[in-house]
């Protein structure tokens, strides 16, 4: 029998959390972490386990980029991982309703050293960059990362043309908001290694994300006080 790459989780509220590196191997432990997110929030998911990231597709070997689109047109990618999310955002937009999306990945501890910031935890990206290709409304980038830093994550926003912006014309948060016709938001949500270094931590840190989805779930507006200053990298 051959093992399932790709994990899907259907829930019951309009949140789909992706993990396009789950594999072992890559972004390790953000399978864990995105099945305690989606668990905490009973949401949906869609989680690669088996395609270790590889700059070329290969079927046989389960070698594919899932946060590549031009890797996710390949027929048995676009089958196991994109369709599945596609399906989601679909479904709520037959029903008129607003989706998020989280994509969830993984970033090396040496972050913070680039950041100058020995805590820093995680980075939201949203497309920022000259000129700005934002994947959801601002205030919702905005209140996710005020959220998580009241919880005491150390949350940086993805600098305009740093390896965190998630502005890449094939990058999946970028091509998910666009092909919903703006109605999905979408975040690149990076977590260090530090936060997900064993099971223990990737379930903790997932439940955090969760609380704090839940308030931003639960609200339709947000204004960042002026006295807010959050970094960048």
């Amino acid at each position: 029998m051959v093992k399932e790459r790709v994990t899907v989780r259907l829930g019951n509220v309009p949140v789909v959390i992706v993990a396009p590196h789950g594999h072992q191997l890559d972004d390790s432990n953000t399978d864990i972490l995105s099945e305690a997110l989606a668990d905490h929030l009973d949401a949906h998911a869609v989680i690669n386990r088996g395609w270790r990231r590889n700059p070329a597709v290969d079927e046989v070997k389960s070698l594919a980029n899932c946060n590549d689109y031009r890797h996710c047109q390949e027929p048995v990618v676009k089958q196991e991982f994109l369709d599945p999310i596609n399906q989601i955002i679909s479904d709520y937009a037959e029903l008129g309703e607003h989706t998020l999306v989280l994509m969830i990945h993984g970033m090396g501890n040496q972050i913070r050293q680039t950041a100058k910031e020995p805590k820093l935890g995680v980075v939201v990206g949203y497309g920022n960059g000259k000129p700005p290709r934002h994947t959801c409304e601002l205030w919702r980038k905005d209140a996710l990362v005020d959220l998580l830093n009241d919880s005491g994550v150390v949350t940086y926003e993805g600098a305009a043309g740093g390896a965190f912006s998630a502005r890449g014309s094939n990058n999946m948060t970028q091509v998910l908001h666009a092909n919903s016709y703006g109605s999905t938001s979408v975040l690149q949500v990076e977590v260090v290694y530090d936060l997900r270094r064993n099971q223990k931590e990737a379930e903790y840190i997932g439940s955090v994300i969760g609380v704090a989805v839940e308030t931003l779930l639960a609200i339709d507006s947000y204004k960042r006080p002026k006295s807010v200053l959050v970094g960048e990298v």
